[in-house]
């Protein structure tokens, strides 16, 4: 040993000597990845336990805790490990929470061009005075005593019994602590479905000096692992004797852990630390009336901890046998037996003697556990109160006692930290009781981040990313009465899904409400974007006379029949406007002939008889013909217009100019006259009552232009330009009767299908279309883009809809969504309301209000 080791070892000593110093109570010595070495040979990792992404109650739940306490009961016949379980609340660093979550979404709408921090700073505002911050930790710890008895004394014989290196020259003790890691975090991770990520070294020093005195942001520690990212250690002050190690060996963990002066106040109870005021103790008798931890954190009446007091509370399980530790307690105990104080050692001789007896017969399995708390604040005044509000509320937990630690209140606070001794003494618990109280079950959620910010009912921040890739589809499925909260929850997961992350342009939506709840969406979204942009969010109240007019029989551009999709949803369509009121099916075999009338009519005015185009019919049409010196002939067709237009690089105005060439349903009584299989086939087809079926379809056909005007003109509502539309159908749902309920159910349908149109498509679509060469590169390069981009349909009031021909079509749309990456929302009043199949389908279902047992049931 040289005389720099021999120094080396004395300073080491002079702390314990004196009291010891902060640093020097921390056990770290080195680490590698997530694995790091403690004095003695010992290695330990920490786990951030987010908490738990599945609730379980009943008997799922109890079948869980017996596994739990399984996992526990294994603990005493094992040597050399430790695991512990640490929890922390804090209110006053919720502030930091929500802000590194309000970023994240500042970031994602700063690269689609909207300013939202007026509503972000909002939310800030808010959810900082309502949220406290939590955090869970579990931390594995291995000594060499879980190595094999030959393999222990190799390694006590290496430097001078001590074992600081010994993750590095020792493999099997490494391997070994691994292997608890597994058996256990990952045992636990199964049984609860925790989510749960082990941290670096780097990350664990951060960690604790966060933990301790709010010092973890902005430090860099410098560990094994940083150097060698680095290629070498930062600038530092040359030693000032020649091959001292400290100039070429990272510093100690437990000096960049621990950077400020403490003061110990033992009398008052209290220790500070910079302006923090420490006020720690610890459980000293267990508890006997076990509850489960979440009882502790609710904000209901039934509450017990206030959410403004912060405390960390830390539950150390120690391996080997429960009842073997206490037999120099009973033979002292046995040997005070005949004392003044004999009457009370008997009964501590009786107490041991009875736990080894259920052990022995196997009734239950007995876990050693420590139990330390701790509170702070900004003065021993405060510091002191809380812990006694804290103890109030932990004793009546479960009937366990806390007392406050005045000897060194210092020591106690830091065996609250992950990877310092508890100090708190040691006590026996079934490990069925341990099981129910352990901290491992919070609710946790399965995004880091997200667009939308909620709180748990105990105010735990509950982040949730609306159309994130975590979910193999997006179908959204709300309830609640009126007055519960639906449409704002609807609106703020509109607004979600407008700030998806890592998008670059606004999404495409499609908004169907009764009401003006939309209207305060669109208004905020115009009010984020720059004045040059905030046309691509509109609102509109729609009416049902012809100026809306919004025709179903529209096709993608150049194409002169509807793709198969398309078709198939107008079909459905025209065979529900054929449909008598109040009747929920359609009169038999009219699908059919609806299917060959549709073919028919694309056909007649495309191939057989196009409409003939008519000047000053639409101005923007002729505008644009005259700027490209174009002069259609006198029977030129609007089809041929198209083409030319087209052909211009006109796009919109070619368009336009589709509307007038596509067959409108007053049409159809024109193209069943004129069409030979028609008549054919359906002369002599009667429905039930003994009416020709051709004439029931005329009559039909007839009453759609008194009844549903604006399906019976050319398309004349535009919302090309607008990339977010809601549509408020107040004015054409919602009436008395079936004639109404009706008139609801085919608005419903064709808004949906007018605002939606090209949402279920990619260029896979592409060969199938009826369109002439020159159009299939410019619809394969659009679609293409298509097929990548976020869309969303939202149904609010879906009780306006009771048709099950109108709740299948949306069912297929529900089903299809997931292919073309279509997002559907579907809100209505009640549960009942929507189909069985839909709520299987759905992916989320929110409920606005407590549930009526008559729904839970169901």
């Amino acid at each position: 040993m040289t005389i720099f080791d021999a120094f080396d070892n004395f300073m080491k000593r002079i702390p314990k000597l004196r009291g010891a110093a902060l640093w020097d109570k921390c056990a770290w010595t080195t680490g590698s990845g997530n694995v790091i070495s403690l004095r003695g040979g010992g290695l330990m990792t920490i786990y951030k336990l987010d908490g738990a992404l599945q609730s379980f109650d009943g008997e799922a739940y109890q079948e869980r805790l017996a596994k739990l306490s399984a996992m526990l009961a294994s603990l005493p016949r094992r040597s050399g490990i430790v695991v512990d379980i640490i929890f922390q609340r804090d209110k006053e660093t919720s502030r930091k929470e929500v802000r590194k979550q309000a970023n994240s979404i500042r970031s994602a709408t700063a690269r689609i061009g909207m300013d939202v921090n007026f509503i972000l700073d909002e939310r800030e505002d808010i959810l900082s005075r309502t949220v406290t911050s939590e955090l869970a930790l579990i931390v594995v710890t291995t000594s060499p005593a879980i190595l094999p008895k030959e393999m222990r004394k190799v390694a006590a014989n290496w430097s001078g019994g001590e074992m600081a290196q010994s993750e590095s020259f020792i493999p099997a003790m490494r391997n070994r602590h691994l292997g608890v890691c597994k058996e256990y975090v990952e045992g636990l991770i199964n049984i609860f479905s925790l989510k749960a990520q082990p941290l670096t070294m780097e990350q664990a020093i951060v960690l604790d000096a966060d933990l301790w005195d709010g010092s973890g942001e902005g430090l860099s520690p410098i560990t094994p692992d940083s150097v060698k990212k680095s290629g070498a250690l930062p600038t530092r002050a040359q030693p000032t004797i020649a091959g001292q190690r400290d100039d070429i060996i990272p510093p100690l963990p437990g000096l960049q852990i621990f950077r400020r002066q403490l003061e110990n106040i033992p009398e008052e109870g209290v220790a500070r630390v910079g302006n923090r005021f420490y006020s720690s103790g610890y459980f000293e008798f267990p508890i006997s009336q076990p509850e489960v931890f979440n009882s502790l954190l609710r904000i209901l009446p039934t509450a017990r901890i206030h959410g403004e007091i912060p405390f960390r509370m830390a539950f150390q399980l120690l391996s080997g046998s429960a009842s073997g530790r206490f037999s120099t307690k009973k033979s002292v105990a046995q040997f005070l037996k005949f004392s003044t104080f004999g009457g009370q050692n008997s009964k501590i001789v009786d107490a041991i003697n009875e736990v080894k007896e259920l052990e022995r017969i196997g009734a239950t399995t007995f876990v050693g556990v420590k139990i330390s708390v701790v509170t702070w604040g900004g003065s021993k005044q405060e510091a002191t109160d809380r812990f006694t509000e804290l103890a109030a509320a932990l004793n009546g937990w479960g009937g366990g006692q806390v007392i406050q630690e005045f000897g060194n209140p210092c020591e106690v606070a830091m065996g609250t930290l992950p990877g310092f001794r508890n100090l708190a003494p040691e006590l026996i618990m079934p490990s069925q009781m341990l099981a129910a109280i352990l901290p491992i079950e919070r609710p946790a959620s399965p995004w880091s981040y997200g667009n939308m910010m909620m709180l748990t009912e105990d105010g735990k921040l509950f982040v949730y990313q609306v159309g994130s890739q975590l979910q193999q589809a997006w179908v959204d499925v709300m309830f609640a009465t009126m007055g519960s909260g639906k449409s704002v929850l609807l609106q703020a997961l509109n607004l979600g899904s407008i700030l998806q992350p890592g998008k670059d342009d606004i999404p495409r939506m499609a908004i169907l409400d009764v009401g003006y709840s939309s209207k305060g969406l669109i208004d905020t979204v115009k009010a984020s974007l720059p004045i040059d942009k905030q046309y691509l969010a509109q609102h509109y109240r729609l009416s049902i006379d012809k100026r809306n007019a919004m025709n179903p029989f529209d096709t993608m551009l150049g194409c002169r029949s509807a793709v198969p999709d398309e078709k198939a949803f107008l079909v459905d369509f025209v065979t529900l406007l054929l449909t008598p009121v109040g009747q929920d099916r359609p009169v038999p075999e009219i699908a059919e002939l609806v299917d060959t009338l549709v073919t028919a009519a694309y056909r007649y005015f495309s191939v057989e008889k196009p409409k003939k185009y008519q000047p000053r019919r639409n101005a923007e049409v002729d505008e644009a013909l005259q700027r490209n010196n174009q002069h259609p002939e006198e029977e030129c067709s609007w089809w041929s217009v198209v083409d030319m237009l087209f052909n211009c690089g006109e796009i919109r105005a070619a368009t336009v100019a589709q509307r007038y060439a596509v067959p409108i349903i007053p049409d159809l009584s024109q193209v069943m006259q004129a069409t030979p299989s028609i008549k054919d086939n359906y002369t002599d087809a009667v429905i039930p009552g003994g009416s020709s079926m051709l004439d029931f379809c005329n009559r039909m056909l007839g009453s759609i232009s008194s009844r549903f005007p604006l399906l019976a003109y050319e398309t004349a509502l535009d919302f090309s330009n607008a990339k977010i539309v809601a549509v408020d159908l107040a004015d054409v749902t919602g009436g008395q009767g079936a004639a109404s309920q009706k008139q609801g159910e085919v608005m419903y349908l064709a808004t949906s299908a007018f605002l939606a149109r090209g949402f279920y498509m990619d260029d896979e679509v592409v060969p199938t279309m009826d369109c002439p060469a020159q159009y299939m590169e410019y619809h394969r390069r659009e679609l293409r883009k298509n097929r990548n981009e976020v869309k969303r349909i939202v149904y609010d009031e879906l009780h306006n809809i009771s048709s099950p021909m109108v709740l299948g079509l949306i069912e297929t749309l529900v089903r299809v969504g997931r292919k073309y990456k279509v997002h559907i929302a579907l809100a209505s009043q009640e549960h009942t309301d929507f189909p069985k199949s839909i709520m299987n389908l759905a992916t989320n279902i929110w409920c606005c209000a407590p549930i009526p047992r008559r729904c839970a049931t169901t």
